[in-house]
């Protein structure tokens, strides 16, 4: 019988994080200002972290949802400038999806 793997927020939380750059890229596209990538960014995050903490306290928002998304972003914006940002990941990510199009951006 296999182990079943259980994921806490304190891991879910930033590992989300790490990716929310790229798909702020994806969403936001190359021209946008970069203070509304910022804004995108902090609303994603506050979105999975109250998503992670309700899945892990099944469906109660609680203080661990703020402390999920506050972790959420601070991962997001650190592995945005320390390693999407200089391997330039962000930027091909943008070209490359630039004629995509999600409907109501």
């Amino acid at each position: 019988m296999a182990d079943s793997v259980v994921l806490d927020t304190a891991v879910l939380a930033p590992l989300v994080g790490v990716f929310l750059p790229i798909l702020v890229a994806v969403i936001t596209q190359k021209v946008t200002h970069s203070g509304v990538k910022a804004v995108v960014l902090a609303a994603l995050s506050a979105v999975s972290g109250v998503l992670v903490a309700a899945q892990q306290a099944g469906g109660l928002v609680t203080k661990e949802a703020v402390t999920a998304a506050f972790l959420t972003w601070v991962v997001a914006v650190a592995t945005y400038y320390g390693f999407w940002k200089p391997t330039e990941t962000s930027v091909k990510v943008a070209d490359a999806t630039e004629s995509v199009h999600l409907p109501g951006i």
